[in-house]
């Protein structure tokens, strides 16, 4: 975990406005604009997509003293997944001097920690109306799933247990981000009710439809293999099938990336959807290509999740860079 720094709130933060606590697992995280103390903008929580994220959200200059203790219990433990601090006020005249708040938060943080304080201003009541901010002093620790649903949330105070609670529910979400195994023995990667994968066996496809698979997108050349006979196979079975031939000449573009994106929107609600080619790269380079396009990720978030989805090749690798230069 990066070395985390110390968050100063200022008293212009005071809550005008009270939100009754409230209890939000299973929410998702609303959509507010902050920028770091680095100056870039930020999307909240689209711009975390892509993995679990913990969120440190203070309301007021004494919420210090329970963020330090969250920031000292996870970094003594070792917690590995990215942690932001989120200083959100609310109100009209604080919005008035946020220059002159961020310069006093800066004077006291480390310039290479600038980067993980965001504050929040224009939207600042927008959280504090989706956490509530009752018993302001407390912090708001917050884990989203990579989807930016909240996992996790604790508005008490810390205490060692609500970390190790914390701590064990980021485990699972890291453990189910992880490859999975489906069908006999396939190896995937998973996004929601979506998994990446090479090509299945035939004889696999009968422990997909019984784990519950409805669509099958295959992105291989029907040259390649024999792509009539797992057509046949997937749709006796009752599940839906749709070949999208990506070819090694092929250049990665909006047409391929949204007649994907188009079947799997409409099947998405039937069950679980396979996306696979021969290896899984050319799954991996969809993903990439659709992250950027249709979720707005960013381009070193769409290669993270393209290599955690499948692409290792250094060719396909290229084809989803030389997309992003554009896009």
């Amino acid at each position: 975990m990066k070395v985390l720094a110390t968050l100063l709130l200022i008293s212009l933060a005071a809550c005008s406005t009270t939100y009754p606590n409230q209890k939000l697992i299973g929410e998702k995280f609303p959509e507010a604009n902050g920028k770091n103390l680095d100056q870039k903008e930020w999307v909240l929580p689209n711009d975390f997509k892509g993995e679990p994220v913990i969120l440190l959200i203070g309301y007021k200059q004494n919420t210090q003293f329970d963020i330090d203790r969250w920031l000292i219990g996870l970094d003594m433990t070792g917690t590995k997944a990215p942690i932001f601090e989120i200083p959100t006020i609310q109100g009209m005249f604080p919005r008035m001097f946020k220059e002159s708040i961020d310069n006093g938060m800066r004077s006291g943080i480390p310039k290479d920690l600038w980067k993980i304080v965001i504050t929040v201003y224009k939207d600042g009541a927008k959280i504090q109306k989706f956490t509530g901010n009752e018993n302001p002093r407390n912090a708001r620790a917050v884990l989203l799933d990579k989807e930016g649903i909240v996992r996790y949330f604790h508005d008490e105070g810390f205490s060692v247990g609500a970390m190790n609670e914390l701590k064990a529910t980021l485990k699972k979400l890291q453990e189910s981000a992880s490859n999975s195994k489906i069908g006999k023995s396939l190896t995937a990667n998973k996004y929601s009710n979506i998994y990446f994968s090479r090509q299945p066996h035939i004889n696999e496809y009968k422990d997909l439809k019984d784990q519950g698979f409805a669509l099958v997108v295959n992105l291989r050349n029907p040259s390649e293999h024999n792509e009539a006979a797992e057509n046949e196979v997937v749709t006796k079975l009752g599940m839906k099938y749709v070949n999208i031939p990506f070819d090694s000449s092929d250049v990665l573009d909006d047409n391929f990336i949204n007649r994907v994106t188009a079947k799997v929107k409409k099947h998405r609600k039937a069950g679980k959807i396979l996306i696979h080619c021969s290896s899984g790269n050319r799954a991996g380079l969809w993903a990439g290509g659709h992250f950027r396009k249709d979720h707005k990720y960013s381009k070193e978030k769409s290669i993270a999740i393209a290599k955690e989805f499948g692409i290792t090749k250094p060719e396909i690798l290229s084809k989803l860079q030389a997309y992003l230069k554009n896009n």
